[in-house]
């Protein structure tokens, strides 16, 4: 008798859990077949780093070179100056403007704002410019492939009592781009020449998205048939 009772109890359970109606309960971190599941986050808007906040108004107000700034660089999370050991030599990374034209940028990055170029603080540096410039003529290249298929040029670091910079050289619409860092991997290079080209990409969609919103809008609309 008991035995029935437990039974049942077991399908009266049974057609309780699979009644419409009735919903079930699944684990936070699990769907229905027991993957894992992660909770949605909205991706971050994908845009220079902030490094180069201080610099970027004046690059966009001087030069018609399209900027090719990256998202990632190495080392830039910033610390607060009080946080800094700077009797241990610690400083936050700079970007500063070396050289700006209507034809050419040159961005130095390094550690410390009175940064002059000097090899114990410079850390590297981008450029900009409708002419190309060979900064290691006479050194052996590697041909390599950035985003959307592009060619560049990687240039290795030589030492001696220090080391200086690798470069990487690629040109897109007819203009010339270059990011060096000191003693850099190529691998190193190419993540900071992808993100460059990967956030110009992100902002022209964004502009084009924009200027067909603008477009589209009533006001736009109404303008047009009453010009």
């Amino acid at each position: 008798m008991s035995k029935f009772i437990v039974s049942l109890v077991f399908i009266v359970l049974l057609v309780m859990t699979c009644e419409p109606g009735v919903p079930q309960q699944l684990n936070a971190s699990s769907d229905s077949v027991g993957k894992p599941t992660h909770t949605a986050k909205t991706a971050p808007k994908l845009q220079p780093n902030p490094i180069f906040d201080e610099i970027l108004p004046d690059l966009k107000r001087k030069t018609r070179v399209p900027l090719r700034l990256p998202a990632y660089w190495p080392f830039s999370e910033r610390t607060p100056d009080d946080q800094l050991k700077k009797d241990q030599g610690e400083e936050n990374l700079y970007a500063t403007i070396v050289d700006v034209s209507d034809r050419h940028y040159a961005i130095q990055i390094a550690f410390g704002r009175g940064c002059e170029g000097q090899h114990v603080c410079r850390d590297g540096g981008l450029t900009g410019s409708s002419e190309f410039h060979d900064d290691y003529p006479d050194r052996p290249k590697v041909s390599v492939q950035l985003r959307e298929s592009i060619p560049g040029k990687f240039v290795d670091a030589q030492c001696g009592a220090y080391c200086d910079e690798s470069v990487l050289y690629w040109s897109e619409n007819g203009y010339h781009y270059s990011v060096s860092s000191k003693a850099a991997k190529k691998d190193e290079l190419m993540k900071i020449a992808n993100s460059a080209i990967q956030v110009a990409e992100t902002e022209s969609r964004r502009a084009r998205q924009s200027e067909s919103n603008e477009q589209s809008s009533p006001i736009a609309k109404q303008e047009e048939a009453n010009p």
